[in-house]
């Protein structure tokens, strides 16, 4: 016999308040008894991502910009957000060096 429990971590709000997404219980509608040997298995997880990996601390670059003799310092931002792969944070690097400040 085999069966599926889910466990949602905000199901059980009023039995266990202190419960976060990284740590939590979860009361059962009705109780789980085994009996013998048992397996145990992950099926499916779902990991929220909800992080920036561009912030306001990280979302600039600043190079030197002159003719030799007198130069200046350009700064350049990208907006803040979560970029989803390199190829993103490229693209948005290379917008932001062809518009002008």
């Amino acid at each position: 016999m085999s069966f599926y429990v889910t466990l949602p971590s905000d199901s059980s709000m009023h039995f266990f308040p202190e419960n976060k997404i990284s740590h939590f219980k979860t009361q059962l509608p009705s109780p789980v008894c085994l009996n013998g040997e048992w397996e145990v298995g992950l099926s499916e997880i779902i990991y929220p991502h909800s992080w920036l990996n561009v912030n306001e601390t990280n979302n600039y670059f600043l190079y030197k910009a002159g003719d030799g003799n007198i130069s200046s310092t350009v700064k350049r931002t990208i907006d803040v957000g979560c970029y989803e792969t390199m190829l993103d944070i490229i693209s948005a690097v290379q917008l932001a060096f062809t518009q002008k400040s």
